[in-house]
């Protein structure tokens, strides 16, 4: 069995019931383990990757523009604005995020401690609630969100 169609299986099987599959199709425990843990690894075929997120302008501290190659290193950005607003409410923050295709997503996070300190949640969260399921989950299966 090819291992795009253990991917599919696993988004809606559980380990177990995937692995009874692949033992019943001949492959060996070992043979089927293998190319469990292979379909769990990959990220999935022809997704495009972020490039980079741009921070354009935040309220507050002059943070702006900065730009960032990894989903992480700009989340602890929106993390340390968030700790430095306490209980003082957020901060409009302006972002785009570039992908490898050259598409832009920008957005504005209302950044507090504790919210709105994940990019990642943050384009899930608009995806899942502002727009039409189907383009929807056309967008989280061509772009490789990372939270």
């Amino acid at each position: 069995m090819e291992l795009q169609k253990v991917i599919n299986l696993l988004k809606v099987l559980d380990g177990a019931e995937v692995m009874n599959i692949l033992i019943h199709s001949g492959l060996s425990n070992l043979e089927a383990a293998k190319l469990i843990v292979s379909a769990l690894e990959d990220p999935g075929p022809g997704k495009i990757q972020m490039e980079k997120i741009k921070l354009l302008w935040n309220e507050g501290r002059d943070r702006g523009p900065q730009e960032f190659t990894t989903w992480e290193a700009f989340n602890n950005l929106l993390e340390a604005i968030g700790v430095e607003n306490g209980d003082m409410g957020y901060s409009k923050t302006k972002f785009e995020l570039v992908w490898t295709d050259g598409e832009i997503y920008a957005g504005r996070l209302d950044v507090s401690e504790g919210d709105d300190t994940n990019l990642g949640q943050h384009i899930l969260r608009y995806l899942d609630n502002c727009v039409a399921p189907q383009t929807a989950q056309d967008y989280k299966d061509k772009y490789e969100i990372v939270i």
